[in-house]
């Protein structure tokens, strides 16, 4: 599983937008399977797809996972696992270098 950005079908191309939306969503999804919470019985939060039993099951995304899927994973989700994704040796490696220094 990988997580990546969609201009088009989003309002921002960020990746670490994207990032804190999917830990957000994640963590919106487990107030809703707190005990006595008031979203509980909330099915508009729930996938259509999903049943009850994963639901409960289903862990918090950290930002270290949701940071994963959005580095190794999405290279993996794309076939692109021994060429990008992470920081290793031989790998390609894309960055955008910022300074606060004036020009």
């Amino acid at each position: 599983v990988g997580l990546a950005t969609d201009a088009a079908g989003g309002y921002s191309p960020s990746m670490l937008n994207a990032i804190r939306s999917a830990v957000l969503a994640s963590k919106t999804l487990q107030f809703r399977r707190a005990p006595g919470s008031a979203l509980e019985n909330c099915h508009a939060l729930a996938s259509p797809q999903a049943d009850e039993e994963s639901l409960r099951e289903a862990h918090d995304l950290s930002h270290f996972d949701a940071l994963f899927l959005a580095t190794q994973g999405g290279a993996a989700a794309l076939g692109l696992g021994e060429t990008l994704g992470s920081f290793e040796p031989g790998k390609a490696f894309d960055a955008l270098v910022l300074s606060s220094e004036p020009t």
